[in-house]
């Protein structure tokens, strides 16, 4: 559905709430604050839960002592049987529901993760989310997330009971028999060495793991992105071995991780063992020489074997938690990096919008020697030109030239290094940066669509009510009003999901997204490279109509496109060679006359056999 006012208004509000997860979530905040914020609650009521079981587990040996001394008493014994039926009621009862509790308060904290990062992500610069991959932000929100979720069911579950537990297990013992609680706080003591030893790696493998994993899944997605060239090339035994390396990688940090994890268990079954035969032999000495009786015995025997399991959750729980901070630090890279109002705004207020002098009389776009490159790679150099307010300015020259950079610079896309980028009269770091794209049109090279239906991809940008009349006649002036109609559903038909459209088809898709928008300016780079003759004929005449009260501002490789242009700024090296009409550069412009005689432009104009 198109976006009204109001609908504007409360998806500002989502933004806000949102911007306000992100904060909380990257700022300094201990993570358990963070996971308990707005959920303190079923916090209260998981802890109260805990200690009932904990209470219950901890009653357990000693009901379990009673018994044995009414049984070697002759007593009643009905008593003890009952009170420990209901202690293992209250225990099994009592671990699910503090299960189920546990398991939203996780799963909760999991999903504001989840959405701050795709919140924040599509706010980064275009060039820092490129720079990561894809296929790295993908394993973060999924493999990551699950990692971090079985960090959670043991931090925020197992692990308090299990403190609990130690603690109450050691009163007891010690109330018990403070010789023996002794004995077996030295066999525990060996085993807590080398378990001391293992933490040491254990976080570092864990994020190597999960960096070897992300790794791969980038690369596995490439190589699908890229898939019809792989196989036209016979090379997918190369990308097949590429990928494995990259998998293999994954694999030796994941068993490093494994074996380090796995090790904790049997090294505090270790310390039981060495604490159970002290224990039993200083235990028949105490009882021969009188200062123990056997129920005594009984009841401290059991609480040892119930305190090896919490130590052992305890151990282990301990490793998964490093290994989770670990992991919450990938998505801590990411909710902590600058967007691209942090970089580029500055700190006094945006301008809302042209105010500095009419827009009428100022060009739409305009440069003013500019120079900007890719880290170290020089771009743009001193490069200056303008396009006016309404008719084509159209961009032309060899490949590398710096022609679809500059119109990046136009969309804030990226920063000049040096000089200024201004649209209709006030440079583009001091607009708002939602009003100053309210103000452009743009149709990138690969004529981008979203996998959801052809109605949701044209209202993309659209701030208005749009009729499906609308839609349909726009359709129709691109030339896809019939194409659209045979499809499924129509314009509900959805994108990526068995129906596909031409390269051709999509850019024409893409150029009525933008005559949509009715924006004052518009931006195309190469927009006619996959249309027949028939549908460039077309294009160019509802291009030309479009020009008629709006700036547009091309990259082209068709002479067809180019000769009718208001403007040709001819672009080499990174700087403006030539500017002018197509008859004034052919005789003035070396490099466009090599252009118009060349492959580039001329060559261009004669493929009819492009699918459209």
């Amino acid at each position: 559905m198109p976006v009204t006012a109001q609908g504007r208004a409360l998806h500002s509000t989502s933004d806000e709430e949102r911007d306000k997860h992100v904060a909380d979530l990257s700022s300094g905040t201990r993570l358990s604050r963070q996971i308990y914020q707005g959920q303190e609650r079923q916090v209260w009521a998981a802890g109260v839960v805990c200690l009932l079981v904990s209470a219950a587990c901890l009653a357990m040996p000693a009901a379990v002592g009673k018994l044995v001394e009414a049984l070697a008493e002759g007593r009643d014994r009905a008593l003890w049987v009952a009170v420990l039926a209901v202690l293992a009621v209250v225990m099994g009862g009592g671990n699910a529901v503090y299960a189920a509790v546990v398991a939203g308060v996780a799963e909760r904290h999991i999903l504001r993760l989840r959405n701050a990062m795709i919140h924040h992500t599509l706010r980064l610069p275009v060039r820092h989310v490129r720079k990561i991959g894809s296929g790295d932000l993908g394993s973060r929100l999924t493999a990551d997330t699950m990692q971090l979720r079985g960090s959670l069911d043991i931090g925020l579950g197992q692990l308090p009971q299990a403190v609990l537990m130690v603690v109450g297990t050691v009163a007891a013992m010690l109330y018990l028999d403070p010789v023996l609680l002794g004995v077996t706080l030295a066999g525990f003591a060996a085993a807590a060495l080398v378990i001391t030893w293992l933490y040491r790696g254990l976080q570092r493998s864990a994020l190597e793991h999960q960096q070897h994993l992300a790794q791969a899944a980038q690369g596995y997605a490439h190589a699908l992105s890229a898939l019809p060239t792989v196989k036209s090339l016979r090379a997918e035994g190369h990308v097949d071995s590429a990928l494995n390396e990259m998998t293999e990688r994954a694999r030796r940090s994941g068993v490093d991780y494994a074996w380090r994890q796995a090790l904790l268990s049997p090294v505090t079954a270790l310390g039981q063992q060495l604490s159970l035969t002290g224990v039993i032999v200083v235990g028949a000495l105490r009882i021969t020489d009188g200062s123990l009786d056997l129920a005594a015995l009984s009841a401290f025997l059991l609480y040892l074997l119930q305190v090896v399991t919490p130590v052992s959750v305890v151990a282990m729980g301990l490793g998964r938690l490093k290994a989770g901070l670990a992991i919450r630090g990938r998505f801590d890279e990411i909710l902590r990096a600058p967007t691209e109002e942090d970089e580029a705004v500055p700190p006094t207020t945006a301008a809302a919008g042209p105010g500095r002098s009419d827009p009428r009389s100022v060009p739409a776009v305009a440069f003013r020697t500019v120079s900007f490159a890719y880290e170290d790679t020089p771009v743009i150099s001193k490069l200056s030109f303008e396009a006016a307010v309404s008719g084509i300015t159209a961009l032309v020259g060899p490949s590398g030239a710096g022609k679809s950079t500059l119109l990046k610079l136009v969309e804030r896309f990226e920063l000049p290094g040096s000089g200024q980028v201004s649209v209709r009269g006030v440079p583009v770091e001091e607009w708002a940066l939602p009003e100053l794209r309210r103000q452009i049109a743009y149709v990138d090279q690969e004529a981008t669509l979203l996998n959801d239906t052809v109605r949701n991809n044209l209202l993309l940008g659209c701030d208005r009510r749009v009729t499906d009349a609308e839609l349909v006649q726009h359709l129709g002036r691109v030339g896809l009003a019939d194409v659209i109609g045979d499809l499924p559903a129509g314009l509900d038909t959805v994108l990526g999901q068995g129906v596909e459209l031409s390269g051709g088809q999509r850019q024409r898709l893409a150029l009525a997204r933008a005559l949509l928008a009715e924006t004052p300016i518009v931006l195309l780079d190469e927009p006619t490279s996959q249309l027949d003759s028939l549908s460039e004929d077309q294009f160019r005449r509802t291009l030309e109509d479009l020009a008629e009260s709006r700036c547009i501002v091309v990259v082209a490789h068709r002479l067809s496109t180019v000769k009718r242009a208001s403007k040709i700024v001819v672009v080499d090296a990174g700087t403006v060679v030539g500017e002018g009409t197509h008859d004034e550069l052919l005789e003035r412009s070396d490099l466009y006359r090599d252009l118009v005689n060349g492959q580039l432009l001329s060559g261009l104009e004669s493929e009819t056999t492009r699918a459209a």
